[in-house]
């Protein structure tokens, strides 16, 4: 009877929930040059300390990840935030102590738009909440960053899409994944192939998930819009879209560059697998000292144009930056940790500068007014989510239906015909405790 009387607590508990992230708002809409305020909350304890608490607030844009809130161990880190983003974040102190994370942002910039996602652990839960912002110019249009891969006829060439975790189902299409004959592969499988493409996943860092994407022998026709994605069986919930173009013009030894429009700023996550004080940031080869642009002890430093900064609690780690980019900036970056010349772990990447005549081709990424956002993310729409309220509203009752219906059955049984031994009447209670912890765990992990 004890068993069953705790275990009903427990469910109780499951049910409502014992740690949640949640959004006042999925989706945000705003003007350039005007303030917002974005605002999550989560469950709090009175008795718990704030050292316990730590919040990670990041803003998702195609590859790049910037961070926008850091509280580590109660304290707010404002080293850990991305530079596009200072002064112009306030945080409500208050707020926050009541389980509510309100962050102001000032003088927006159609940059950035994106999704907003807010990760609260603490010594009592653990739980994520995102949101989407779309900031609008002057013409009322969502300008979002274009994702461009360039490779040379015949080339091979692989990428990966780092993804939040939505699904089993790993996904590569053509377009939007929306008519059968654009899905190139469709797998529950860690890897697969399907003539030229193929496809290869492993986890990432924690709730994410890494699909890397190979092209063997591109051809002209390789050309045009992609989607990479995790999700459901039916569609991608997590995706990331991209355009390949191929071209004569570039060394087909190379596979993928990466390709930015003069001007922007390019940002490059470095390898995270062995971390150390002494950072680096190279182009070329890394063979010899001329092509070492940092090498440093710091956790942030800038030479010129260049950066290198350490971002604790972000998905790399490290990343290395090339601001006002250039034609002449085209070429092979590398970034890690340890001696440049003989690293301990590093991540490289080829990137091809162009101007802004050769516009994308994209037609997934057209900016409209309506609250569109090209971004990789959960979903480029601002969807009603009151029906998932319903939904999980529903399931818990029918949760809680079935444990009454049970205990209902079984005190029944007992009236009828009686406990044959007090052995019968222990081995139920294990059996109950064991069928309500999966019940729990059920719950829990929904």
């Amino acid at each position: 009877m004890i068993c069953r009387i705790l275990l009903l607590i427990i469910l109780t508990s499951c049910v409502s929930g014992s740690f949640v992230v949640n959004v006042t708002q999925t989706c945000y809409q705003a003007e350039e040059n005007h303030n917002i305020t974005l605002e999550w909350t989560f469950t709090t304890k009175p008795d718990r300390s704030s050292k316990t608490l730590n919040i990670l607030c990041e803003l998702f844009i195609s590859d790049n990840i910037s961070v926008v809130y850091h509280v580590h161990e109660g304290v707010e880190v404002s080293e850990s935030q991305d530079p596009k983003f200072s002064g112009r974040v306030q945080s409500d102190k208050d707020a926050l102590r009541e389980g509510r994370i309100r962050l102001q942002l000032s003088r927006l910039r159609t940059d950035d738009s994106g999704l907003y996602l807010c990760e609260v652990n603490t010594d009592y839960g653990f739980s994520v909440g995102r949101c989407r912002l779309n900031v609008t110019g002057p013409a009322g249009l969502v300008k979002p960053k274009h994702n461009i891969w360039s490779a040379a006829e015949g080339a091979n060439g692989t990428l990966n899409c780092n993804l939040s975790l939505s699904g089993s189902t790993k996904f590569f299409c053509k377009e939007k994944c929306e008519r059968a004959e654009d899905i190139l592969i469709k797998t529950d499988e860690s890897t697969a192939q399907s003539g030229r493409y193929s496809m290869k996943y492993k986890d990432g860092s924690p709730r994410r998930g890494i699909v890397f994407l190979s092209f063997s022998q591109m051809i002209k026709s390789d050309a045009g819009m992609y989607r990479c994605g995790l999700g459901k069986s039916s569609a991608p919930d997590s995706y990331f879209d991209f355009e390949v173009r191929v071209s004569n013009d570039l060394d087909r030894n190379v596979g993928f560059y990466r390709t930015q429009t003069e001007g922007e700023n390019i940002t490059l996550g470095c390898s995270n697998t062995v971390t150390g004080h002494r950072k680096f940031f190279c182009k070329n080869q890394c063979k010899n000292e001329g092509e070492i642009l940092i090498d440093t002890t710091n956790n942030k430093s800038v030479s010129g144009r260049y950066s290198i900064e350490h971002r604790p609690g972000s998905v790399y780690g490290l990343y290395a930056t090339i601001t006002q980019s250039s034609k002449s900036d085209t070429g092979k970056y590398i970034c890690g940790y340890g001696n440049p010349l003989s690293p301990d772990s590093y991540a490289n990447e080829y990137f091809l500068v162009i101007d802004d005549s050769n516009p994308p081709t994209s037609t997934l990424q057209t900016a409209t007014t309506q609250s569109e956002s090209v971004t990789a993310g959960v979903s480029t729409h601002c969807p009603d989510s009151s029906w998932l309220l319903v939904v999980r509203a529903s399931l818990d009752g029918v949760l809680l239906m079935a444990v009454f219906l049970m205990l209902f059955y079984i005190s029944k049984t007992r009236r009828n015909f009686g406990l044959k031994s007090r052995e019968n009447d222990t081995n139920m209670e294990v059996s109950l405790c064991h069928l309500f912890s999966s019940l729990v765990c059920c719950c829990r992990f929904q």
